[in-house]
């Protein structure tokens, strides 16, 4: 079971699904097996999948009676998502995660038509910013600095 999971730079699981299908297709071309890795198999991987290796699939990664209710609605009627004859692949193809028009998690709605309903976003952008350039101030002496040769490298 391979699971995939967004805490690094890639923020996006729809681009992480792409990404994953996309390096394994391409990895496969010599062999021309083009049933070898499907976007249902992305899919799976960035759902039931996670949830197996977190060994929390009896609580999450379907939709199922019993399990949180955690969905999200994808507004599909923009021009990458659109004709689609298939969905899944679709959505792995040539979603990403800003095409989320509502989410519920645990049942409960905390974003709608693309706003989330739980926190002011103004107030924690302003709050982000204001942190970021905080940093920024704090790291810029420490930049470009030249490490002494006794610093070992991995």
């Amino acid at each position: 079971t391979v699971g995939l999971g967004c805490d690094t730079i890639i923020n996006d699981l729809l681009k992480l699904m792409r990404i994953a299908h996309i390096m394994h297709n391409q990895a496969a071309m010599p062999l021309f097996d083009p049933y070898g890795f499907s976007c249902n198999d992305a899919f799976e991987m960035g759902t039931i999948d996670a949830a197996k290796l977190l060994l929390w699939d009896d609580e999450i990664g379907s939709l199922e009676a019993g399990k949180a209710a955690d969905i999200c609605v994808i507004d599909a009627n923009n021009v990458r998502l659109t004709p689609s004859t298939d969905p899944v692949a679709t959505l792995v193809r040539y979603g990403v995660g800003t095409d989320a028009e509502s989410t519920v998690v645990a049942g409960q709605l905390v974003m709608h038509e693309g706003r989330l309903l739980t926190i002011d976003e103004d107030e924690l952008l302003d709050e982000a910013e204001a942190l970021g350039a905080r940093m920024i101030a704090e790291m810029a002496p420490r930049r470009y600095v030249q490490l002494g040769t006794n610093v070992d490298y991995l």
